[in-house]
Parts: C-alpha cells; structure tokens; sequence
C-alpha cells in the first residue's frame, strides 16, 4: 500500500516522471496506482524498484530494478558469522546491476 499511497499523495496531475521504489512491492502499488491514473507505463512515468524479485516479472509492464544476489548476501553473511574473521567487523558489499525491464 506505500506504493499506492505515495502517488495518491502525488495526485493524478503530478509532473513526476520517473520513480525510485524502495522495493518491489512499493514499485507495484506504483504501477498499479499509475494506471488507475490513466498513465502509461513508461511513457509517461518510469518505474525502476529496489530488489528485483520473481515480483518483477509476474506485472505488466515488467518492472525495471536494481537488484543485488539475495543468495550471494546470505552467504557472505554466513561466511561471516562462522569464520574468525567475524570479529574484526566490516562491511561488506555485493554487486549490484540493473535488470531492465519495460517500465523505462
């Protein structure tokens, strides 16, 4: 419902156009709120999320994101966790890529 509710807060006559979603489900309330609207996507407002989940391309239009290996994460994480070096805290960071869709 963020999604849904940020472009209800925007209103049909925004001049927005394009959105970051913070995630994919946000970036569906979006689109779906869009179309309610009577907007095009992405001729009249793209949409790219944060996540990149299966939800991504069960939409229509697909939804472009930026998308990191949940899998990849855990197992450094767990890596991590079970390793000496888990005492000496650091960050750490996965690549990340954009998976374009159509709602750019």
């Amino acid at each position: 419902m963020d999604g849904v509710n940020a472009m209800k807060k925007f209103g049909k006559q925004t001049e927005l156009t394009a959105i970051i979603a913070s995630s994919d489900l946000a970036g569906i309330g979006v689109l779906n709120q869009a179309m309610n609207y009577g907007m095009k996507v992405p001729d009249r407002l793209a949409i790219l999320t944060v996540d990149g989940t299966q939800l991504c391309d069960i939409v229509r239009p697909k939804l472009t994101s930026l998308t990191q290996s949940f899998f990849e994460m855990g197992a450094k994480g767990m890596d991590m966790l079970v390793s000496e070096s888990f005492k000496d805290f650091y960050s750490m960071y996965t690549p990340i890529k954009i998976v374009e869709r159509e709602s750019v």
